[in-house]
Formats: C-alpha cells, structure tokens, sequence
C-alpha cells in the first residue's frame, strides 16, 4: 500500500509540474527549464530567470536574475543551482559561421546578487567535504577548449572552490582534455559525488574520468551512440549518467565498481587505486591496502593513519587487526583499541563487525554503560548476534530482545523473552516471521493463569493460523480446565465468525458453556442468530431447563414438543412465536393455531390470530375460517379478515369481509373494501347488497361505477325512484360517470327536464365530448347549446366545449367561418375532421389556423386545391414542408410543380421564400423542375434577373441534368461565381466551357491547366502561354512538360518563366534522364535568385557528372552553400574518385579522403590522411586495405591506432587470421603493449595467438601480464591447446582454486607438491579434497597424511575414514587420525583404537580411551575381554567399570587374579551388594590379605554387624579387626559428641526457664533440636 501511495503521489506531483510549466509557459513566455534538485525547477523566459518550488503548496516561480545581454539572443541549453543555494547559472549557446558554436555562461551569486559572465562549454557545481572540515565545500567545474599550436582545439576543465565549507580550501586545479579530433568539444559534465568522479562527454562521443581532488585522469575511451547527445543527467544512484540521444534513445554510463580499481591497479596508478579502494570501499586493492597498513602500523607507527585505513578497508576488518590494536600501550592517554572503534564510528555510514561489536559492548558493561550499546543499536552501528544478546540481557532486556531479533537466528530467546515480559501478542507475529515452532499449548496455559486481558486475542490468533498452530478444541479445553468462560466466549465470538458446518462441535461447546453459567449471554447467542450448526436438540433440551421457552421452540423440530412448549409459556413473546410458526410446516403451523384456540384465553387466541393472519396464504383462509367459525370466535374471525383482506386476492375472503362488515354496521369499512378491493365477484356482491335493504346505496355505487354495471344501476334506481342517488353517483361519487347516466336516462325515456337539470348542477370535470357523443348518437346535440353557449360566457377556455359548441355551429350558424378563424380554443384537428366531409373549405380554414400540414396537404390533393396549396406553402416557407410534398411522385406533385410556375409570378413573395424553395427543388433532386422555374425567374425577365446566387444556382444544374444548356448560360449569363463554376465543369467533363470560364474572367493559370491536364493539348497551350506570356502560364506549362517527360522543353519554360520554385523536381527528372547539361543551365538560372543550399550543392554533382573539374574547383572556392560532405559522399558511390578528392580537400574531411586515397591506390597519402582524421572506422578501412595489398609496415601504423579500442579489436584479428597472417598479426600486438593505452583485449588476444602459433611464449607472458587479460577467454584457450602447467597457474591466479586442482589430479605431469597444497586448502568444494585424498593415494601416498593434516579442518572425517576402510588402506592414514582424534569423533576413535589394538599397543589405547570417550565403550570392553594380552583385558574390566557394569568388571578380574583392580572397582561402585559378593568371594577363596584390604577400602559400604558375622564363621577375625578397632573409635566419638550436646542443652532450657517463669507450657517445646546428622 505505501509503494501505491508514493506511486500516486509521484503521478500527481508530476500532473502538477506539467500543468505548471504550461501556465508560465504563457505567463512568462517559457523558454526552457529544468529539474535541478527534487524540490527546485530553473525556468528561463526571454528576459529572466527564475526558481519554482514546486514541492511547496501554493508555491509560485520567483525571479532570481535577469539574463546577461549577451545571452538575449543565445538558445539556453543547460541550467544548473548548487546544493547550498548560493550560485545559479544558465548556458547559452548560438552558431557561428564556421559551423562551430559560440558558448556563454551566466553565473550569479544569490548572497551578493552579482552575475559573471564565462566563455565556457560546459559548467557543473559538485558539493565535497575538503579534507577535515565541518561541512562541505562547493565547488565550480568549467569545460572549454582553447585553440591548439598547431591547428584545431584541445580540451581544457578548470575547477575551483566558490563556497568554502572550512577552514581547508580547495587548491584551484586544471588539467588539459585530449580530444581526438579537431571540432570536438565538451557537451556534458557531470559529478558523481559518490565515487569522487568527473564525467566528460564530448561533441564526436567521447567520454572522460578524472578523479576530483587531483584531477588525475582514470579512463578516456569512445562509445558508439545512434545519434548526437540530446540530453544529459546525472545518475546518483549508481555514480554515472544518462545520455538521451535525438532519436530518443536512453543510454546509461556508470561506474563498474568491481573492476575500477583493479583497472587502475593493472594500469600502474597504485595510489589512485588505493584512494578509491578505500574512499569507496571497492574491491581489487587488497594487497596494496595490507601493505599500506603494515607500513603504517610497523614501520612508520602512525596509529592513528592505520586506524581510519583499517576503517575504510572491509579487508582489514579483522580479528588480527583488533588484536594489533588491543597489544599496543595508550596513545596519548587513550587506548588504541579506542583509537580503532573511533576512526570506523567516524564514518556516518559504518557498521562493526560481529567481533568488534561483541568487543565495544563488553567494554560498555564492564563500565556500566548500556546507553552506550543502546544509542550504537539506534544508529545501526552494531552487528547484533546471538552472543551481544546475552551479554545484555543481564542489564536490559528490552535492548537484548532488540538485539536478538536483529540478529535473527535466536527465535527461543525471543520468545522465552516475550513469555517473560508478558508480550504475548507478539510471540505469534514473531514465530511466523522467523519460521520458528514452540510449544504454543502451554504457553496458553501460561497466559491463562496470568489472567492477562490478552488471553482471548492471544488464543484467537494461535487457531487463526493456517494451518492453525493450536487446534482450537484443545484450547477450549485449556479454557474449561480454567474455568475461563468469559476469555473463551470471547474466543470462540471470533475464531467462529465464519457460519460453517464445521464448526458446529465448536458452537455447540460456547452455547452449552454460557446456558450453563451465563444464560444471558447464551439467550444473546440464540436471539442475534450467531450460530447456526450447533446440535440444536440437545441445546433445545438445554433452553426448555433454563426456561428460555421460545429458543427452545425455535430449536425443536417435533410438533409435540413445540404443542408442549407452547402449553408452558407464561408470558408470550408474540413476534418471535408468530416468526417461528413460520419455520414450520404448513400441518405443523395450524396445528398450533388450533392448540392456541382450543386452550382458549385471550392471549392464546390474540396469538393465533395474529399466526394465522401473517400466514393465511401458506396456512388456506378456508381452513382459518373454518376454524374459527367452528369455535364460533366470531370477533377473531373479524379480526382476521380485516388483517388479510387488504393482500388477499381471494374473491371468497373479500366478499365474505363485506358480509361481515355490513352485518357488524361496518358501512365504513364495507365502502373502503367495495371501493379499493379488485378481487371480489361483483355480481355477488351486487346482489348481497341489492337484498341487504341498506338505508344508503353508496356501497352499491361504487360497486356498480367500479365494475362498470351503470345501466343496471341507473335501472335499479330509476326503478325505486331514487334520483337522488343517481344525483350522488353524478356530483360526488365520479362525474365523470354523465355521460352514461344521460345515455342511459335518455334510454329510460327520462324527461329532457331532469336530463338539463341534471347536467346543469354538475359542478366537477367531465369529459364534455363524451357528453357530446351520447347527445349526437341520439340526434339531441342542439340540447347542449344553451348549456355550452352559458359556459363560454362564463369564461370557460376547455378545448372539448369550444370542440362541441362549434360542431353545434357546423350544422348551421351563419357566423361559423368567423368563429373558426377567430376563436382559439378549439381543437383544429377535430374540427376539420368534421368539416372534411361537410364542407372542405371549413376544414382548410380550421387545418390552416393550426398550420396542419399534413392534413392540409390530404385535403388539397383530396379536392384538387393546388393553388391554396401553392399559396400556403410560399407563405410557410418552411424546408421541411416543401421536403413532404416534393417527395414521392405520386401523380400530384408535377401538378404542383405546374401550378408553381404558373402562379410564382403572380403570387407575392419575398427572396427568402424562393430560397427556400430553390433548396427544397434541389433537395428532392427535381433538377428539371427547378429549371423550369429557375427560367421563369431569370430569363424571361423580372426582379430576379441579377441575383448571383440563382445564376450560379442555375448553371450548377444545368452542368449537371442538361450540359447541353451550359455553354449558352455561359455566353449570356455574366453574374455568377466562375471559379467554382469551372471547377465544378471540369470535374463533370466539360472542359471546353470551363476553359471559356477561365478565359472569360482572365483566370489564365486555370485556363493553361485545363488544356494541359484535361484537354491533353501541348500546342495550344504553348500558343496560349506564348499570347499572354504570363510567368505563371510559363511555370504552369513547364512543370507539366516536366511531368510528361519533355523534360528538355519543361526546362526551357522554365528558364522563360524564371521561377526556382521547382529545383527539386528539375533535378530529380534531369537526373533520372542524366541531362545534368541540361540541369546545369537551369541551376545556373536559379542561383541568381535563390540562395538555397540544394541549388549550389546539385550544381557541383553535376559538375562532378559532366567532369568539369575546374569548374567544381571554382565553385568551392567561391562563396557558396554547397553541401560539400554530401556531395562527396555521392561523388564516392558513383566512383568519381577525383571529383570526390577534390571536394573532400575543401571538406577538410579526412576520413572521406583517406577512403578516396585507397580507392585511388594512394596508401602513403592515405594513412596520413587516416591519421588526421584520427577515427578508428577510417584507420580500419586503410588497414585492412594495406593488408590486402601486402603493405604489413603501413598495415601495422594503422593496427596500432585500432587495437587500443577494444571492441575493434576482435574484427581486426578475424580479418589478419582469415588470411594466414598470424606471424604479422604476433608482431603488431607485441608493438602495441608498449603503447600507453593498453587495455585487457590486447594481452588477451595475444596469449590466445601464443597458445596457438607461440607457446614457448606463453609462460612469460601470462608471469608479466595476467593481471591485465581477460583470465576466462585465456583459460579456454590454454585448455584447447592442452597446456596444462600454464592453464594451473591461470586458474592460481584467477582464485578458481577448485579447477586448478582437478587439472592437477587430472594431469599429473602439471602437479607440483607446494603449488597443489597451497591451491588445495582454498578449495570451496568438499568433494574435492576426497578426489585428492584419493590422488595422493594413487600417486603420492608418503605425502598423504601431510595433504590430509593440512585439510583436516574442512574434512568430513566420518566419511574420510569409511572411504580408507573401504579401499582397505586404514593404516596408511594413521598419522592423520592420531592428529584429528582431538576433535573426539567417534568413528575416528573407534577405527584408531582398533589400529592400536592391532599394533598390540595397550599403552596408546589406554591413553586414547581416557581422553576421548566418543567410541562404544561395551562394545570395545566385549571385543578385548577374550584378549590374549592381560593388558588389553585390563582395558576390557576397565572399560567396564567406566560404564557401570560392575559385575561384569569384577568377574574378569578375579578371572585374571587382579584383586586390586576388583576391590577398587567395588569401592567405586557405591553398591553394597557388589561389596557383600566380592568380600565373601575373598572369604571363600582363602584370599585373606584381600578380605582386609577390603575392609579397608570399603569401610563406610561394609555394616560392623555383617562383617562381625563373616569373619566368626570362617574365624578371620584377626584378619577383621583393625576394622573393629575403627568402628569402635569412631562410635566413642560420636557418644562424647552426643553427651556434649544434650549438656548444652539442658544449659539452655533453664536460662529460658529462668527468663519467662509465666512463658506457656506449650513453648518449652520450642527450642533447640538436636542435629542428628552430627551422630553420622
């Protein structure tokens, strides 16, 4: 997400930048800008420069200076702001005449608002620290060129310090730039801050590195880019740049730091490569850097030099080297140890090493300095491990649980550490991280009983693992064993967010834990539908215990049990019942409605109803009926059908709502049902009500009005006389039911009386034409007429009265056209309808009044009125109309043209509607027509004659229906656009009349064209050219006299015309038909009034073609604008050698010339002109043809000028060996290692063509130059040539230690014992040592066990040894184990103690089995107990003893009579059985001497009355009594030591006595307790 983010933010701040940049761009007229730090835009406009902040919101461009008046006119190419702010500059440059350019800078000085200007290339700022000063210095680079002694220009860079950061200051420095060819000059440079670099790139691609402080040149070669330089940057990051060329290419240019410094070192720049190794800390100088700190340390004993060496050097960064420093005494009172750890934590960016952490930090706790450690850790200076984490653990633990995750390969200490400070959230996080599996069980149990609030979220994340690090049933487990409801609640709450079968054992535990110790909380659970999987019968029984009644309905899923629950309640929760009857089926739902209402009581039947209402449709409202009617709830039943009539669509539910309504005087509710209710049968309805003898009729009205039975109804209450009623149903139930009642009141006879009456108390809408119909229907319409003349009175506007009173005045009013034209609220369309068939000219009246075109139009074609139609349609001038009418050709419309152009003059009419007329003839594509009347408009006369537009009109379409007509229109017609006009003729073909146009109007250019182009008549357009003799008619002819192939006469137009507008096409024709004579006059012609380089430069091509030497001569000579590069390339390809001499002289392009000298045969001439041009293409080309002609001297001039580029050189090996010229192509590579700039291709190559052709050579040039070749090309191609000894010492010296020796082992006749020993012990492959062991084995076995003393410290010893037992050569290898038997492996053991036992030395075995014990001691002790040798069976009893097998021990001595031996072994056992059989074997042998020394040596394992027993029965008892005498001295002892103490005691007990005389008795018991240990 933050990688999002910074992403979106960058866009944004980009949009910002751009939108920006295009605002100044119009405010301050932007001429250039450019990022110069990440918060800072340089922009410069035509007069000013300014700096933008663009990161800064609201942030606007502020003016910094105005530009110097030298750079007005100068294009601004480069800009630039030092990092302190303090200097600014802007880089302007403008050509000059000779093609070179002229370059100024502008610096200013933002502190003292002064501006410098600089005759420079190039400048760059670079912020460096000078030496030992505070802060950085800045510093100004100026690249320039300056003009040479001899000819051409020479590279100059300054640099000097314009902002000091200290007190030392920056030596002002300047070196020359060695271009190579004479228009070069420097385009870039840049800084690279991070290696101390300068980069110069130049104009020809050039590239340049100096080293800043000393301005020593590091590398200068050339790079191939695809075009010139565009843009260049500086690429921090990587201590390079980029290069943006003009076809948009990107090219990157960086620093190899792992070859940089051994390239300076292979080129001799010892103390260059040193001050970068160890500026930069890069690789390559490591043998300089020892030998510096060795001069430092021991010869010149600056300490203080050799520390920040040792510092800046990873090499030196060594155990040796902290050692050095901890021998030597203080150096000026402070310790040189702290001199070391000083001179590296100078350095911002340092970090210490393991060792010299673990050292730092020791010394900080010996003086109780934590913070120090701490403040280290903090800036990521310390190395944290393992060791540094114990070390502090023991004064801070929160430092050391720091260390021990940086250290990362500690995960048990971290946790143990978290358990510790109780950070149990962080253990998991901490495990996943590291991969690290502890026992997470009882870490649980531990923050159980710690009653941490953490518990629950820390056994949730334990089970949301996946998988899940505890299985979330034992940690319910670990929950209940503690009764921790509450933390497992919470648990489970969230591990069982997901509603899966699953987890339903899990949900059945949480709901049976809270039911049986948290009712509210497990009633939450149910009520919140949390769970959904639990074992819902047994947690059912559980609710019904716990009196949660209606979870327990809802959880049980057999009707008895739910009819049983449903007896129990109490107290009804009628929502959550009514929602669960819902669940159930639809037998199992009415059967607890039926429950309900047969257990009676107003809540019970409140709550069936209340069921069978919200599922009347899933239980059948017959049913409910039924049901309630069966237990005669009448005032339930109401209730009910109220509840469901309003969304039941059952007809039998509605009607029997009505019956209910009206027979509980519900009259209300009977006329809402009977209003809105669509589902119920009206006949019945009708009929129930006509019976029902109501005392008002409203229900039946709007029964009859809804389901429209008015007749029967009007019948109905005509029949009872309730007039009344049907006066009701008119005025308020719906008005809009007259016109039926008057219909069905005129069927009934009514008198026309009532009917006005009726009508006239009407106070609501109607709908009038309704009325209207009924009334023409039966011939009564003139009743309305008073009635509708009244309502106009009064002011009614209706469209429907003033419909019906004119349709009264139709049929007969004689004021009936004054009314359609003058009233406005009558409908026009009904009306003329109604007048079509009685009278038309009506219907026009009322169709025009409304403009009806369609109608209008019918009407006309109906009646054949065309000429009110001609009329109508002039006068609405609408396209549209005239579009209809003019469409389809359906027998009228040539009527209607006739009739328009019998009657367009006599109708008046304004010039817009004939326009409009015109576009409607021309739209419809009615050409002849628009003739017709387009004549009868203009030639026959009248005010439309001169009108331009219908005279172009007219012709126009005469070109296009009747060209016949054109050429006269053309003669009498003059007003009239002739352009467009003949343009349009031309395209139709009618070229004749389009000349007559041009000609006419004096158009001649046209006029010439279409005889050329169209009429294909040269003559008469030469004829025509020659009478008016115009310079464009001269042009116009020549150019097509070009194109047609006359190319000599299309020339001679145009010289007459004089024109050089077509150089380009004359050159191209002339040269296609080689007439450069020809082309030569012509650009003679266009040099006198053109100056554009094509003409000077084609002029001199075809000097060149027509030979005329001289004459190019002169034209170069002359001021002139010739592409001469150009020219002499084309001279060069069409093999005009001379002419291509001569133009290249005058190019001063020498590598065009020395290409030409070749092709002329001149080889002196050149190489000398290779060597001004100085370009490796051209040296090349002159090479390879000097070897092809055999001219090895002058060959080798030019081969030593492209092997110093690298990349050249391979294709000049390949073209001298391709044609056998090895000995010649030896000798050149052999010239150039003395040039100065070698490089690894050349040393490279070489020992190649050794190995090949020289071998004899080979050695000593590997001996003086391996470090300067590429090793692998060398090592491949000694490997080809089956030289091994010089293939070893390559692979010696290339560190590939492993191929050395495999070519040792695998050639023999390349071994040598201190080379393969020295290059062996390097080896990095294990496997290698055992192909050497088996090498030394075959070849060399004396020096084996050196080889194998000399690796023992990386051999697999196990595995070396079962290699030997396997080849049977064991011994061999003794020398070897007797050297590792230290390491106490035990296989080694094992194997040496059996070649010791073979060499029947007892004496080493005994020793090899005292030191290590790593072997299998039984097995040894069983191998030597059958031993011929005693010795060795000593061993065995030893060994024995060693592993506790006493018996077994003391059985072979005896067998061997070592007394001694056994009665020690007795005595070390400790075991009084052993004893008890050992000295009553003495006393059954007779071995009395031992029986005593026995008694002796197992005094304290021998009981005084056992030994008494032994020795009265085999009557030793002289033998046995020294030991009585000790026992009965040491029982004497004891007694006096007892007597003396209990006299102390009782001293005590009466100075107690004596103190507390009214102490309790019970305290006398306290006091002194005898030590019996001391009877012991």
């Amino acid at each position: 997400m933050l990688r999002l983010f910074l992403m979106v933010k960058y866009k944004f701040m980009m949009w910002k930048v751009m939108i920006g940049l295009l605002l100044y761009h119009l405010i301050i007229n932007l001429l250039f800008w450019r990022f110069v730090d990440d918060n800072n835009i340089i922009l410069v406009s035509d007069r000013s420069v300014f700096r933008w902040t663009y990161t800064t919101a609201g942030s606007e461009p502020k003016k910094i200076f105005d530009r110097h008046a030298n750079l007005v006119q100068k294009k601004i190419v480069d800009a630039g702001m030092d990092k302190k702010q303090e200097y600014l500059y802007i880089l302007g440059q403008s050509p000059k005449e000779d093609g070179d350019l002229q370059s100024q800078i502008q610096l200013f000085s933002i502190d003292r608002s002064a501006t410098q200007l600089i005759e420079a290339y190039q400048m760059a700022f670079v912020s460096w620290t000078i030496g030992s000063n505070p802060k950085p210095s800045t510093l100004l680079v100026i690249g320039n060129k300056v003009p040479r002694t001899g000819a051409g220009n020479v590279g100059k860079m300054n640099i000097v310090e314009v902002s000091p950061g200290g007190p030392e200051t920056y030596q002002k420095k300047a070196v020359d730039i060695p271009f190579n060819d004479a228009g070069d000059f420097p385009v870039a440079i840049r800084v690279s801050e991070k290696y101390g670099l300068i980069h110069l790139l130049s104009k020809f691609n050039n590239i340049f590195a100096y080293e800043l402080e000393s301005m020593t040149p590091v590398y200068h070669s050339a790079i191939k880019l695809s075009a010139p330089a565009q843009l260049v940057a500086a690429w921090d990051q990587i201590g390079g740049y980029t290069v943006l060329t003009q076809d948009f290419n990107l090219v990157a240019i960086s620093v190899n730091d792992q070859n940089i410094v051994p390239f300076m070192v292979h080129n001799g720049k010892h103390d260059l490569a040193l001050k970068f190794a160890t500026r930069c800390a890069l690789p390559g100088a490591e043998e300089l850097v020892v030998r510096r700190f060795e001069q430092l340390f021991h010869n010149d004993r600056d300490f203080f030099k050799a520390a920040e060496l040792a510092a800046a050097t990873p090499v030196l960064r060594t155990p040796e080297t902290l050692r050095l420093f901890r021998q030597l005494p203080a150096v000026n009172g402070t310790s040189a140890a702290n001199v070391y750890f000083n001179a590296i934590l100078k350095n911002a960016n340092a970090v210490l090493n393991k060792i010299e952490t673990l050292e730092i930090c020791n010394c900080a706790i010996a003086q109780n300095r934590p913070e120090l450690i701490e403040k280290l850790l903090t800036e990521k200076k310390l190395t944290s491990c393992e060791e540094l984490g114990d070390a502090v653990k023991r004064v801070n633990p929160r430092l050391a649980m720091k260390v021990y995750i940086e250290a990362n390969d500690c995960p048990g200490k971290v946790v143990q550490l978290l358990a510790e400070q109780g950070d149990f959230d962080k253990i998991i996080t901490y495990c996943q991280n590291t991969n690290y599996a502890p026992d997470y069980v009882g870490i649980l149990r531990n923050v159980i009983t710690s009653h941490s609030p953490k518990t629950a979220e820390f056994a949730y994340a334990l089970a949301s693992q996946t998988p899940p690090l505890v299985d979330p049933e034992k940690i319910v487990d670990c929950f209940e064993e503690f009764s921790e409801v509450e933390n497992c609640t919470k648990f489970l709450f969230r591990y069982l967010t997901q509603d899966t079968p699953e987890n339903g054992r899990l949900q059945t535990r949480a709901i049976e834990m809270n039911l049986n110790h948290a009712p509210t909380v497990a009633e939450a659970i149910l009520s919140r539908r949390i769970f959904n999987h639990y074992d819902k019968p047994y947690i059912a029984q559980l609710c019904e215990k716990a009196q949660l009644y209606t979870h327990a309905l809802e959880l049980y899923d057999n009707v008895s049990d739910i009819k049983r629950v449903l007896t129990l309640i109490n107290k009804f929760d009628n929502d959550k019942i009514v929602e669960f009857c819902g669940k159930l089926s639809a037998e199992d739902c009415y059967e607890c409605v039926e429950e309900l209402v047969k257990h009676g009581g107003p809540e019970r039947v409140q709550l069936a109803c209340l069921i069978a209402t919200k599922y009347s449709d899933f239980l059948g409202p017959e049913k409910i009926i039924k049901l309630f009617e069966h237990h005669r709830q009448n005032g339930a039943l109401f209730f009910y059908l109220q509840s469901i009539v309003n969304h039941s669509t059952d007809p039998e539910v509605h009607f029997k709502y009505i019956q209910a309504a009206v027979r509980h005087k519900q009259i209300k509710d009977a006329e809402r049902v009977c209003r809105e209710s669509s589902y119920y049968d009206p006949s019945q309805v009708i009929a129930f009500l006509k019976e029902a003898n109501l005392q008002t009729h409203i229900p039946l009205i709007i029964v009859c009005d809804k389901h429209d039975r008015i007749k029967e109804l009007i019948e109905f209450l005509y029949r009872e006389k309730a007039m009344n009623s049907v006066e009701v149903l008119a005025t308020q139930v719906n008005p809009k039911r007259l016109p039926a009642i008057v219909s069905a009141l005129f069927d009934l006879d009514c008198p026309d009386d009532q009917v006005k009456k009726l009508i006239s108390s009407m106070r609501r809408d109607f709908d009038i034409d309704e009325l209207v119909d009924a009334c023409i229907s039966r011939n009564r319409l003139r009743l309305l007429q008073g009635w509708l003349e009244q309502r106009v009175q009064n002011g009614a506007t209706d469209t429907p009265t003033h419909n019906a009173l004119a349709k009264v005045y139709v049929e007969g009013h004689p004021l009936i056209e004054r009314y359609l034209k003058e009233d406005k609220y009558y409908d026009a369309k009904v009306i003329g309808e109604y007048c079509e068939k009685r009278n038309p000219h009506l219907a026009f009246i009322a169709y025009e009044r409304e403009n009806l075109d369609d109608e209008i139009i019918k009407l006309c074609y109906d009646n054949a009125l065309f000429k009110n139609l001609v009329r109508y349609l002039l006068t609405r001038a609408d396209p549209n109309l005239w579009e209809k009418v003019l469409r389809d050709d359906d027998g009228n419309r040539r009527k209607l043209i006739d009739h328009i152009v019998q009657f367009i003059q006599v109708e008046h009419q304004t010039p817009e509607d004939i326009s409009v007329m015109v576009k409607a003839f021309v739209a419809a594509g009615l050409s002849q027509g628009l003739l017709d009347v387009l004549e009868k408009l203009i030639i026959t006369g009248g005010s439309y004659r001169e009108h331009r537009n219908l005279q172009t009109l007219m012709v126009v379409t005469a070109i296009r229906e009747a060209p016949t007509r054109v050429m006269g229109y053309v003669n009498v017609l003059d007003n009239y656009d002739a352009p467009a006009i003949a343009d349009l003729a031309v395209s139709h073909g009618l070229y004749e009349e389009a000349f007559e146009i041009y000609r006419k109007f004096g158009v001649n250019d046209r006029a010439v064209t279409v005889l050329i182009e169209n009429l294909k008549d040269y003559k008469r357009a030469y004829d025509f050219a020659e009478r008016v003799n115009k310079s464009e008619v001269w042009s116009a002819l020549g150019l097509a006299q070009l194109r047609s192939d006359q190319v000599a006469e299309g020339v001679d137009s145009l010289i007459r015309a004089g024109t050089d507008s077509a150089v380009h096409e004359v050159v191209k024709k002339c040269t296609e038909r080689e007439l450069y004579d020809v082309l030569v006059r012509y650009l003679q012609m266009a040099r006198k009034t053109s100056k554009e380089p094509v003409i000077d430069t084609e002029l001199c091509f075809a000097y060149a073609k027509t030979n005329k030497l001289r004459d190019i001569d002169d034209l170069l000579s002359s001021p002139n604008r010739v592409d001469i590069v150009t020219v002499g390339d084309r001279c060069y390809e069409h093999n005009m050698y001379d002419a291509a001499k001569i133009v290249f002289s005058y190019a001063n392009n020498f590598s065009k010339s020395a290409l030409t000298l070749v092709k002329l045969g001149e080889w002196q001439g050149a190489v000398d002109a290779a060597r001004k041009a100085n370009s490796v293409k051209t040296w090349k080309v002159v090479c390879f043809a000097c070897v092809e002609k055999k001219e090895f001297h002058l060959a080798m001039v030019c081969g030593l000028q492209i092997v110093v580029h690298a990349e050249e050189i391979e294709e000049l090996l390949e073209f001298y060996q391709n044609r056998g010229y090895f000995e010649e192509l030896i000798q050149l590579l052999e010239a150039a290692l003395s040039s100065e700039r070698t490089h690894v291709a050349m040393f490279t190559e070489l020992a190649i063509l050794y190995t090949k052709h020289k071998p004899e050579k080979l050695h000593d040039h590997l001996d003086m130059f391996w470090t300067r070749m590429n090793m692998r090309k060398v090592l491949i191609a000694c490997e080809a040539a089956h030289l091994w000894a010089d293939l070893v010492f390559l692979y010696d010296k290339n560190e590939d230690y492993e191929n050395a020796a495999l070519t040792m082992m695998k050639h023999p006749a390349a071994w040598k014992e201190g080379l393969f020993k020295e290059v062996i012990v390097k080896v990095g492959n294990v496997e290698i040592f055992f192909k050497a062991a088996e090498f030394y084995l075959e070849f060399h076995p004396l020096l084996l066990n050196d080889l194998l003393i000399a690796l023992s410290s990386r051999l697999d010893h196990t595995r070396l040894v079962s290699y030997f037992i396997k080849a049977n050569q064991l011994a061999i290898i003794k020398p070897y184990l007797r050297h590792v038997q230290p390491m106490n492996n035990k296989i080694v053991n094992e194997n040496l103690n059996q070649l010791l036992i073979d060499d029947e030395d007892y004496q080493g075995l005994r020793e090899s089995i005292d030191v290590y014990n790593n072997f299998d001691n039984v097995a040894l002790a069983q191998q030597l107990e059958d031993h011929e040798l005693l010795e060795f069976r000593r061993i065995s009893a030893y060994l024995y003893r060693r592993n506790n097998r006493w018996s077994t021990a003391i059985e072979l001595c005896k067998k061997d009579k070592l007394y001694t031996d056994a009665i020690d072994f007795a005595s070390d056992s400790r075991n009084n059985d052993v004893v008890h059989e050992l000295i009553t074997y003495f006393i059954e042998n007779e071995l009395h001497d031992c029986f005593s020394t026995m008694l002796y040596k197992c005094f304290d394992l021998l009981k005084p009355d056992y030994v008494m027993e032994l020795a009265w029965k085999h009557r030793v008892t002289d033998y046995a009594m020294p030991y009585y005498i000790q026992v009965m001295k040491n029982m004497n002892s004891r007694m006096e030591r007892m007597e003396y103490q209990m006299e102390e005691l009782k001293v005590k007990g009466s100075k107690q006595d004596e103190g507390d005389i009214f102490a309790p008795t019970e305290r006398m018991a306290i006091g002194y307790t005898p030590n019996f240990n001391s009877f012991a």
